[in-house]
């Protein structure tokens, strides 16, 4: 590149050496004087930056850097392009003509109104930085000063906002979605919602949700929601069934409670509608089950009554195990509507909280105060709180307070792992998950906990803008009621099975049109000369293929046809000898009741 040529005046005889005046200027200059060398992209040569070759000392406190800082100028100011400092320092190089700019820079622990005046001289660019801040300004200038500063607060704190409502919904343990428009349009959606769907986020954000989710269709869900964002009043949905996708293809049942929340911005306009959805299939199931079992167990119990008067006792006693059933159920029941109201009780008391909270913090403060888990966020080592929610407040019985390391306020985690789950997250910086672990927290103003509590916990690591762990984020579903119910069940199916193995008679119970043996007594077991192993899960006539032939397929069919009971008296049957090839007869007394189950016969 060729350089322009300027003047140079003659400096007196005895001013000495030029080095050491060059160096005297510069020492006392209240101006800011640099040297940057230009650098060059290896394949067209154009200019893609400048290293800072020296700095005078009005340059070293203007920019707060040493003498040679030895670095680059966009490295050490990312903003420079921004503003137009780095595209006038190449301007001016490639033209080889002095040229000056005023600047507004307030980036990087810099804000000033700065004058800079650059010319090229041989590889080098020389640039004089004045500050103007102290100069007057016009009334133009002042006004672009401050616009400009509250224009970077705003980005900054809506960029903060950005991120931190982006990593709820991403991390969130509950499906958010957001829909706006009278045709429900996806705004928002997590990965737990797209899953619940069986589509990926990609696929349907911008669309509308019926386009989006075509298996809602006639599902009445659009409607609620246009409903919710016309009236302005939430909906709540528990254990609401919904026909959805499959990852196998299939459209099956699934149960939810959700809710339906208007959303507003800080000004109070409609945004959309927020909908948080947590499945409760698994519950729902498990509670038809029982249901099912209760059934089940009436039925046998009408069979074991019709048999002999002789078994009364036995009768008795399972009347009085019915009964038993039927109280526990009832119990669950209530204990499943307590929670709903506890639950209801706690999402009006965040709404009347949330409503205190700052206009900027609105957004977010919805969101949070409407996910139904415990959600705390803790930083450094020794996890120090620095966010809470209510829920979390009211699971330690009132003892979380912003700054204070967890350890030191809810001792009792320290003995259950949970402070050692923590600090994996935090020195590893994985993720992990546990699935109705157990857990014990005291409240000093109430009973101690005569049982652990069951929740499904994640913790995430948090993340700085370097990719470093600054804290933990921790989430926790209380699923105390499925773990319960799960063991109620099982429970009850094992007391069946022993009730059906001590009565005195024998009996069984053969399910379906294949006559699938369900459950066999051993004393059954015993006069058709098979074990249980033998004969439970089959068919009746592969199981015991020694009635093949003897009118029993007939007497079987016509039973299950006319749903009426068959009895037979003292009449001769072929049957198998037990640990032989070989089959006895047998006189029998039989009676073959159907059983009704649910709405199947």
């Amino acid at each position: 590149m060729a350089n322009a040529n300027y003047p140079v005046a003659a400096l007196p005889p005895d001013a000495g050496a030029a080095d050491e005046l060059l160096y005297a200027l510069l020492d006392v200059s209240q101006t800011g004087l640099l040297l940057l060398r230009p650098i060059f992209d290896e394949t067209d040569s154009r200019i893609v930056d400048f290293l800072y070759e020296y700095l005078n000392p009005a340059a070293q406190r203007l920019l707060g850097q040493p003498e040679h800082p030895n670095q680059r100028l966009l490295a050490l100011y990312p903003h420079a392009g921004p503003t137009g400092i780095f595209d006038f320092y190449r301007r001016v190089f490639e033209s080889g003509i002095r040229g000056q700019e005023h600047f507004n820079y307030q980036y990087d622990g810099i804000d000033g109104y700065f004058r800079a005046v650059a010319r090229p001289q041989g590889p080098l660019l020389v640039v004089s930085l004045s500050d103007d801040n102290d100069t007057p300004r016009t009334a133009m200038q002042e006004a672009l000063r401050r616009s400009q500063l509250a224009e970077q607060q705003a980005r900054e704190e809506a960029e903060t906002e950005r991120n931190l409502l982006q990593a709820v919904l991403t991390q969130a343990p509950v499906a958010i979605a957001l829909f706006q428009g009278d045709e429900c349009v996806i705004g928002t959606v997590n990965d737990q919602m797209c899953a619940i769907w069986g589509y990926p986020a990609a696929a349907i954000l911008g669309l509308p949700l019926l386009e989006a989710v075509p298996e809602l269709v006639g599902q009445e869900f659009d409607s609620l929601i246009r409903d919710v964002a016309r009236t302005r009043q939430p909906f709540v949905g528990q254990q609401v069934a919904a026909q959805l996708r499959q990852p196998s293809g299939q459209v099956e049942s699934q149960y939810f409670n959700f809710t339906f929340q208007p959303l507003y911005d800080a000004e109070g306009q409609l945004l959309g509608v927020l909908n948080i959805a947590v499945d409760v299939t698994e519950q729902v199931l498990a509670r038809q089950q029982v249901q099912n079992l209760n059934e089940e167990l009436a039925a046998a119990n009408e069979e074991l009554q019709a048999s002999n008067e002789e078994y009364l006792d036995t009768n008795t006693q399972l009347l009085n195990t019915q009964q038993q059933l039927r109280q526990l159920n009832e119990e669950l029941e209530h204990r499943v509507a307590l929670r709903t109201g506890e639950v209801q009780r706690a999402l009006a008391e965040t709404e009347h909280q949330r409503e205190q909270v700052r206009a900027r913090q609105e957004l977010l403060s919805q969101i949070l105060g409407r996910v139904p888990a415990v959600l705390a966020t803790f930083s450094g080592p020794d996890h120090r709180f620095t966010f809470f929610n209510d829920r979390y407040q009211e699971a330690v019985g009132g003892r979380a307070h912003l700054g204070q390391p967890v350890a030191e306020l809810v001792p009792e985690i320290v003995a259950q792992g949970i402070l050692g789950m923590l600090d994996h997250v935090y020195r590893t910086g994985r993720p992990y998950e546990a699935t109705a672990a157990p857990i014990v927290l005291h409240n000093p103003g109430g009973p101690e906990p005569t049982a652990p509590r069951y929740a499904n916990f994640i913790c995430q690591p948090l993340l700085d803008s370097q990719g470093q762990t600054w804290g933990v984020q921790a989430f926790a579903v209380d699923v105390t009621e499925q773990v319960l119910a799960r063991r109620e069940r099982e429970s009850r199916q094992t007391e069946l099975q022993t009730i059906f193995e001590q009565a005195p008679v024998p009996i069984a119970i053969l399910r379906g049109s294949a006559l699938i043996v369900e459950l066999a007594n051993q004393a059954i077991c015993d006069l058709w000369g098979h074990t249980p192993a033998q004969v439970l899960g089959r068919p009746y006539f592969e199981a015991v293929p020694a009635t093949v032939g003897q009118g029993f397929e007939e007497l079987l069919a016509g039973v299950l046809e006319s749903g009426e009971t068959f009895s037979i008296d003292e009449s001769p049957v072929q049957l198998d000898r037990a640990h032989t090839a070989g089959r006895r007869w047998a006189t029998l007394t039989s009676c073959f009741r159907p059983c009704a189950m649910s709405s199947s016969r």
